[in-house]
């Protein structure tokens, strides 16, 4: 199967409870229902979260030792398969930083790919290039999502499949629900909990489809859209083991 799906990367991730968040599963990468924090992230660089409360809550968090945050940073910067600000380019790059840098077990810490299919990826493509930047600055770079999926490398294999998320990227690397356009996805509930296994998230990519076309074509009628506009994609979530 891993040959039909692109890399979307791998990521070094561990959920953070907030108050008041309202989780639709065990397991989401919405940012909207969850705080889901990666290592490195930007909170570890000083020139993008200066606050070193900040930066002490995600060395608690992962359990590095705070005098190699300077390494960590440096080293992640001049890595050509680390992408800003989350994305691991390959799995073996991944495995290798938790083993160089985490401590050894952590319950709470995953390792996750995340893949789209083949049929979406020039849509995804087209919908998120970077803007054009205005005249006389550089380039606008594309987000580690984006870079990693342009780079059209197949999803690899040997991972558990987690399950299937229907969600919205955002620049920044961010994924959201439908929740984030204040959608009502209760009109498309029963077709998703008819659809999920015990993480919450939907059991198979065919379920994935029909409450993505469900959910499209809602959308696009509240908003008198067409439904090939709504940038909604079903995206695959495998978990692997931290050593080869």
């Amino acid at each position: 199967m891993s040959h039909e799906w692109i890399s979307a990367g791998y990521y070094v991730t561990k959920n953070f409870p907030v108050d008041g968040a309202h989780p639709v599963g065990a397991f989401t990468l919405a940012s909207d229902h969850q705080r889901r924090h990666y290592f490195p992230e930007t909170v570890l660089f000083e020139w993008t979260h200066p606050l070193p409360e900040e930066r002490a809550e995600h060395r608690a968090l992962f359990g590095y030792d705070p005098s190699r945050s300077r390494e960590i940073s440096d080293q992640h910067s001049s890595l050509p398969d680390f992408l800003p600000w989350s994305t691991y380019a390959t799995l073996a790059l991944a495995r290798e930083s938790i083993q160089k840098y985490l401590p050894a077990h952590d319950v709470g810490r995953v390792l996750i790919g995340v893949a789209l299919h083949r049929q979406f990826v020039a849509a995804f493509l087209k919908a998120h290039a970077p803007p054009a930047s205005p005249p006389g600055y550089a380039p606008i770079a594309p987000g580690g999502v984006y870079a990693t999926i342009q780079q059209n490398r197949a999803h690899a294999p040997g991972g558990r499949t987690l399950g299937f998320e229907v969600l919205m990227y955002e620049e920044g690397d961010v994924f959201n629900s439908p929740n984030s356009l204040h959608f009502d996805v209760n009109l498309v509930e029963d077709e998703i909990r008819s659809s999920t296994n015990e993480l919450g998230l939907i059991s198979d990519h065919d379920s994935a489809l029909r409450c993505l076309a469900q959910a499209r074509t809602l959308f696009a009628t509240q908003n008198s859209i067409p439904p090939r506009t709504c940038t909604w994609f079903p995206w695959l979530i495998s978990k692997y083991d931290e050593r080869d």
